[in-house]
């Protein structure tokens, strides 16, 4: 299985973040590779999102089960489509002096070893993208309430 691990400091709020990422109906919007995104099914805690995906011409979806714990973490697991395995986890931590720590963690096996050889070596440049694209929409949508 692939894993990719980051650590951010962001001059934003764990609410603030925490909402953005679990607006996963705009990843479309700004997320590299993701085609679009729509939930399902939610209660307010557990979220069932429909996900398209592509990366030049492989393009897949699957159905993601999401639980959201405001304002602390969000995980999202699949095993479907493509993936044996799928895990993603963020969590907003409150900085000492102000902002937040996020910490992205992701996983994933998949079914094809065809895919995995494709696939597999870009997996960190893609995870790396996917966070800098969320820091990124969070300047743009929170720039005149930094708190730094």
């Amino acid at each position: 299985m692939k894993t990719y691990i980051e650590k951010r400091k962001l001059p934003y709020t764990p609410d603030q973040m925490f909402d953005l990422v679990a607006d996963v109906e705009r990843y479309g919007d700004f997320v590299p590779g993701w085609l679009n995104a729509r939930i399902l099914e939610s209660d307010g805690v557990v979220v069932y999102v429909d996900q398209e995906v592509g990366l030049g011409m492989f393009h897949t979806s699957f159905v993601s089960q999401g639980i959201f714990t405001r304002p602390e973490s969000i995980e999202i697991t699949s095993s479907e489509g493509p993936f044996v395995y799928l895990a993603v986890r963020w969590t907003f931590e409150a900085s000492n002096k102000s902002g937040c720590i996020i910490r992205f963690q992701a996983g994933f096996e998949l079914r094809s070893r065809f895919l995995e050889k494709v696939v597999g070596p870009l997996f960190s440049d893609m995870m790396a993208r996917c966070v800098s694209a969320f820091e990124q929409r969070a300047h743009e949508l929170y720039a005149q309430s930094d708190i730094l």
